[in-house]
């Protein structure tokens, strides 16, 4: 994934991620997903990223915080780090790559290295 920058899109492959680990939500999974579909960069980097989600774009009935879904990433067979969706008021407002390895992620991960439980 390129560098994005404040009022981009977001690209197809950053949205299929954030479709992957959305997945197990039942329901709120497709509006978070057409919610991810719309929302245009705040900040943007490696580790973290910042949206906002357009207010005509419904909401999902989620607590606050990050979303309840294990996403964890691999790669080869170590686990090297998870993602994290954040939502405030049923809004998609984050995804966030924490690691487990000395050194942070250079870049997001594909989903067929993110294991979703």
């Amino acid at each position: 994934m390129n560098e994005l920058m404040q009022g981009d899109r977001l690209p197809t492959d950053m949205v299929r991620l954030i479709e992957h680990v959305i997945s197990p939500l039942a329901e709120s999974s497709s509006k978070l997903l057409e919610q991810a579909e719309d929302a245009t960069v705040v900040r943007y980097s490696a580790t973290m990223l910042d949206v906002e989600v357009p207010p005509g774009i419904p909401a999902v009935d989620l607590p606050d915080g990050p979303t309840p879904v294990e996403a964890l990433v691999y790669d080869g067979d170590q686990l090297v780090g998870e993602l994290l969706v954040w939502l405030r008021a049923g809004r998609l407002f984050g995804l966030e790559q924490a690691w487990y390895t000395d050194s942070p992620p250079t870049s997001w991960p594909p989903p067929d290295r993110v294991v979703v439980r």
